[in-house]
């Protein structure tokens, strides 16, 4: 009659094996011929049947079979020590966390691209692109102030760019030019007008502030240096000076 007594776990095997006195390799060889499945699916030997008699519970109820391979593993991600099922493990595990780039037909020319921009990588579309963005920002010209507190230093220019920063980032770097502090520079004001209105303020201006530098002949300043003035007043002398712009200057 067949036997009908369960098979004990790998654990419980081993133990039995200890408790008769059995050694490490015995026990190795025993559970080998019993074909009891190790926990990476190899051979058994001494040591391996040592760290199963210290592990606290049997870890062979745990075996699965490998994602790749089909040789029982106790690894919980599903794949043996093989480098092959390691490597295919890997590059799955990569494929599913890598966030799938939504595409986007070109602005310029309709060919798909994974840019936000909404341009592919061709020269000429991303030309396109900054074109129309520099095009965006113009509108009609105005005559503006850049103050820097610390140098006290102010910088009347003409700009057709209707966002302030790009004519403030430009006066920073000018001055920056002529190792002025530029800590604190900030847009100050703002009016409608053309050249000749920027030629009136700074002309009339120069009757009031010294040129922040020498010119040469024949030059109109459009760095002042405001050695004592607040900017509440500065902004007043700015708008009593752009009041007095002639009609049909601006």
């Amino acid at each position: 009659m067949p036997d009908d007594t369960p098979r004990p776990d790998v654990l419980t095997r081993a133990r039995e094996l200890h408790a008769n006195g059995v050694s490490l390799n015995g026990i190795a060889r025993i559970l080998q011929a019993e074909r009891y499945p190790t926990e990476r699916g190899g051979t058994w030997y001494a040591q391996q049947a040592k760290n199963l008699l210290n592990s606290p519970r049997p870890r062979s109820a745990f075996l699965v079979p490998c994602a790749e391979c089909g040789r029982l593993t106790a690894s919980k991600y599903g794949t043996c020590t093989k480098p092959s099922c390691r490597s295919a493990h890997q590059r799955r595990s990569l494929e599913s966390r890598k966030p799938k780039a939504p595409r986007w037909p070109c602005e310029s020319c309709g060919q798909p691209t994974k840019s936000r921009l909404g341009v592919c990588g061709r020269l000429s579309c991303r030309n396109e692109r900054m074109r129309l963005e520099r095009a965006a920002q113009k509108g009609a010209p105005s005559v503006y102030a850049v103050w820097f507190p610390s140098p006290r230093i102010l910088k009347i220019g003409l700009s057709g760019n209707t966002t302030n920063s790009i004519f403030v980032g430009s006066a920073r770097i000018r001055a920056k030019r002529r190792d002025w502090d530029t800590s604190g520079s900030r847009f100050l004001w703002k009016q409608p007008g053309d050249l000749r209105t920027e030629a009136w303020m700074q002309v009339n201006l120069a009757f009031r502030w010294q040129s922040a530098f020498k010119l040469r002949s024949g030059r109109l300043s459009e760095w002042f240096h405001v050695p004592d003035a607040a900017e509440r007043d500065i902004v007043e002398v700015l708008e009593h000076v752009y009041a007095l712009v002639p009609a049909g200057s601006s």
